[in-house]
């Protein structure tokens, strides 16, 4: 085993933006163990935290991606301008304040679809990542 490619528990919270209280949680879950485990001691492999790295990113912008796609729903929801066709009489025209809500909402349909466009680099990006994390371990 490298030294050199091991990380602290601190290091490895930074990195993953996490706290020490969560690794030591996902240890005692068997989720993320480290490397080396001695008492007092507890060391990751860097190319393991660099996997989870990967995943919790994945994970966030797909929770992020989420909330901006019930926004957008709400928003939408809010403004539905469905009218029944009558013979005879006029549709109902848009007004100011529908407009607006409508240009909101397609700016945070752009933005949604700019944070799709990179979630889906960063998966193509997993397999690498998790293939780093198992081969180069040793």
């Amino acid at each position: 085993m490298n030294m050199s490619n091991l990380l602290t528990p601190e290091e490895v919270a930074k990195e993953l933006e996490v706290s020490t209280k969560t690794l030591y949680r996902w240890d005692l879950c068997g989720y993320f163990v480290p490397e080396k485990k001695e008492p007092n001691i507890r060391l990751y492999d860097s190319h393991v935290v660099g996997y989870w790295k990967v995943i919790l990113k994945l994970d966030r912008s797909l929770k992020n991606h989420l909330k901006l796609l019930d926004g957008l729903r709400d928003r939408l929801n809010k403004h539905n301008l469905e009218q029944d066709y009558i013979p005879g009489k006029n549709l109902k025209l848009m007004t100011e304040e529908d407009i607006k809500h409508f240009s909101e909402a397609y700016e945070v349909m752009e933005k949604w679809s700019k944070d799709y466009r990179d979630m889906l680099n960063a998966i193509k990006e997993y397999p690498e990542s998790m293939l780093k994390a198992t081969t180069e371990k040793y």
